[in-house]
């Protein structure tokens, strides 16, 4: 799957359809079948992934502190 997945220009993607990410989605699930990943492949291991990084439970981290503008 990487390998479907391997140069797919996602800014200029995105920059096309506008930042509409499912437009976004259709479009490289298409290139990913034609490349020879089915569509059904694509969608079960992504779903397998979030399930995944479902179970671990991440938690988002607080606010970015920039350092004292001294330090830099």
């Amino acid at each position: 799957m990487a390998e479907a997945l391997k140069g797919v220009a996602w800014k200029e993607i995105n920059t096309k359809f506008k930042n509409d990410f499912e437009k976004t989605v259709e479009y490289v699930l298409e290139l990913a079948d034609k490349r020879g990943v089915g569509r059904e492949k694509m969608e079960r291991e992504v779903g397998r992934i979030l399930e995944e990084l479902e179970g671990l439970e991440l938690v988002w981290l607080g606010k970015r502190v920039r350092p004292p503008r001294e330090w830099w």
